[in-house]
């Protein structure tokens, strides 16, 4: 029913139309990323290739980060959006669970293991710091589920650089927990339910991470080889959006045509996102992905950094909402704490199996960027409101000192 494509328009039209265009960072980013990937797709090889890879990350970009931006401008939204995304990535998990590690099949095929499992490490810092925002023990039961879900996907799928994000993603929600006594007991419980999941085969297959002579990660080192060369003889704007698979025969060694024993063009993809960006949008590509993940980082630790912001969550921490039996809601400081933290571990579950797999053009990096603009912009409204509200309660402390003590009747 195009119902994707009718979404896509609308918000376009959206915020064309909005007279008060938001500007940062991140959306200049944007724009220029598609600027410079025009101008590769140009000199690309194949350049129809090009033009679908222009032509989606124009959609994503253009049709639904920057409109999210705007659009996406309260708390409330914010949580419905994190909300639909953990429920839209349980589907996912539980058609991984029956399908043998597979993802949901699109137009182009079944999603690959390996980027289904990423997508689950995505996932788990969403729903693990959605529980503290909750007092309701059903949602909380749901979050918990998911997050068993997410755990169990990522196993069957035998992803090597699942396992990997998975490990790191685990590692920064103890970290940053705030109660880590709750968190180690949930991580007990998960290792246990991951012994009950993985068989010996499983350990076996992660034990071969380290291990560059096996053929997976053989061919991998030979694949990032033959990125760098051609990120060498075109630094700027690199070979053209997805056109590695287009000129990987025309960059392979003597060695490496012995050792495959045929041009591998139009038969393999890099297998990393970062030498994905480096060979085929070159300096370019590279130092503005760089700048909106440093930047998207830096939006992330003012918010969790902001002194108003972490006051307020402090003088709320009688009013927890995962203590006791009273039915109190969170406030903006506190959800704005623990949504930068989802995050941040978010990004984290993308960046680590990144290496391993082309994510380029997918919408995951760029959707969590997004999110985390809208974060920051509502942290920015909310910290006006809270120095607004001190200095009424200081004004008003001060007016009530200046008046003069009623004298003493005898």
């Amino acid at each position: 029913m195009g119902i994707p494509m009718i979404i896509s328009v609308l918000l376009v039209v959206a915020w064309i139309l909005t007279p008060a265009k938001k500007v940062n960072l991140q959306i200049v980013c944007f724009l220029l990323l598609l600027g410079g990937m025009s101008i590769g797709a140009v000199t690309a090889v194949n350049n129809y290739s090009a033009y679908q890879a222009v032509t989606t990350m124009a959609i994503i970009l253009l049709c639904i980060c920057i409109p999210l931006i705007h659009f996406i401008d309260s708390l409330r939204k914010i949580r419905i959006f994190v909300n639909l995304l953990i429920v839209v990535f349980l589907y996912v998990g539980v058609w991984c669970i029956f399908h043998e590690g597979m993802g949901p099949a699109g137009a182009a095929g079944a999603q690959d293991e390996n980027y289904t499992s990423a997508m689950m490490c995505i996932a788990l810092p969403l729903a693990y710091f959605s529980i503290p925002l909750t007092d309701r023990r059903a949602v909380k039961m749901f979050y918990v589920a998911a997050l068993g879900i997410y755990a169990t996907a990522v196993v069957v799928s035998f992803s090597r650089g699942g396992f990997v994000g998975m490990v790191g993603v685990v590692l920064f929600c103890i970290l940053n927990s705030p109660r880590k006594k709750q968190a180690l007991v949930a991580l007990v419980i998960g290792a246990l339910l991951v012994l009950m999941v993985a068989g010996p085969s499983y350990w076996e297959e992660m034990e071969t991470i380290t291990d560059t002579k096996e053929a997976t990660a053989h061919l991998r080192l030979e694949f990032w080889t033959i990125a760098w060369r051609m990120f060498v003889h075109n630094p700027l704007f690199g070979v053209g959006p997805e056109n590695f698979r287009w000129n990987v025969g025309a960059y392979q060694s003597v060695e490496q045509l012995e050792t495959f024993g045929r041009l591998l063009t139009n038969s393999v993809v890099v297998h990393s996102t970062y030498f994905e960006i480096l060979s085929e949008l070159g300096l370019v590509g590279g130092a503005l992905f760089v700048t909106i993940l440093f930047r998207t980082f830096k939006d992330l630790r003012r918010i969790r950094s902001d002194e108003r912001l972490r006051a307020d969550a402090g003088n709320a921490g009688r009013r927890e909402p995962i203590s006791g039996n009273e039915r109190l809601s969170p406030t903006d400081a506190q959800q704005l704490q623990y949504y930068s933290l989802a995050i941040m571990g978010s990004l984290v579950g993308y960046l680590l199996p990144a290496a391993f797999v082309s994510f380029t053009y997918f919408s995951h990096f760029w959707l969590l960027a997004a999110l985390a603009v809208a974060l920051n912009e509502v942290a920015r409204e909310t910290t006006k409101k809270l120095e607004v509200s001190s200095s009424l309660v200081t004004g008003m402390i001060s007016e009530v000192s200046k008046k003069p003590p009623n004298p003493v009747r005898s």
